[in-house]
């Protein structure tokens, strides 16, 4: 009986404090909000309730904060005029770059094919690995053949002849200076035109409505015209 005893009381020390830790855990998860009254003359559910209404009148004050950082993220990247300028300015600067290295590359194959002895003057590819060149070798010209071995076609003595071709060479090497200067006029041509276009509008141009009119008067006129004239001839064949 007394072991009895002790092994029911065993088995309730057990439960007992497996329920006290259950209820241990349970506080240890779940946080519960203490709230105290300051003023000593109120009570803990006027200063609960007084808590929870400053909370309510707090919370539109930070839903305008909010609204106003919305709309300040959500506004729209707007491009200016001044945008408008430097992407032109850069455009030209980009454009006057280019120009002055190409010139500086030319001005020194100029002057390297002026120091050097032999100059190319150009050439055709007749087919593949062969090619006639145009040589000039101080102030002669030479037709070369260049294959498998090197072979001269012709040596050109006539001046004029020589005249023109060393001529054609300095327009195809002139050929870059002449490119930005183009491109500036094709510029200032658009200006114009640009500039133009308000005072064309101004100059109101016939409707085509007013165009149609005119011209089916004409037709009528040559018409009735025509016709005048086939009854005068009628009438002198009658009589």
């Amino acid at each position: 009986m007394k072991q009895f005893l002790k092994q029911s009381g065993n088995t309730m020390m057990r439960k007992f404090t497996l329920v006290i830790s259950i209820i241990t855990i349970l506080f240890l998860l779940f946080d519960q909000n203490v709230y105290a009254a300051i003023d000593p003359n109120e009570s803990i559910e006027e200063f609960y309730n007084k808590s929870k209404t400053d909370s309510t009148e707090e919370q539109p004050a930070s839903n305008v904060e909010q609204e106003v950082n919305e709309e300040s993220t959500a506004d729209p990247v707007s491009v200016t005029i001044w945008d408008y300028v430097k992407m032109i300015f850069a455009l030209l600067f980009v454009v006057l770059l280019l120009y002055g290295l190409l010139r500086f590359v030319n001005s020194r194959n100029k002057t390297f094919q002026q120091n050097s002895l032999i100059q190319n003057l150009g050439g055709v590819g007749v087919s593949q690995g062969k090619s006639v060149q145009l040589l000039q070798v101080g102030n002669s010209l030479f037709l070369v053949g260049i294959g498998e071995d090197i072979t001269l076609l012709k040596e050109i003595e006539d001046p004029e002849e020589k005249e023109k071709l060393t001529k054609i060479y300095e327009e195809k090497q002139d050929i870059v200076g002449k490119t930005v200067p183009y491109i500036t006029e094709l510029v200032q041509r658009l200006k114009e035109s640009t500039s133009s276009k308000p005072k064309s509008k101004d100059k109101k141009d016939p409707s085509f409505n007013e165009t149609f009119q005119k011209k089916l008067r004409e037709v009528k006129k040559d018409r009735s015209d025509v016709l005048e004239d086939w009854k005068t001839k009628e009438r002198e064949k009658n009589e």
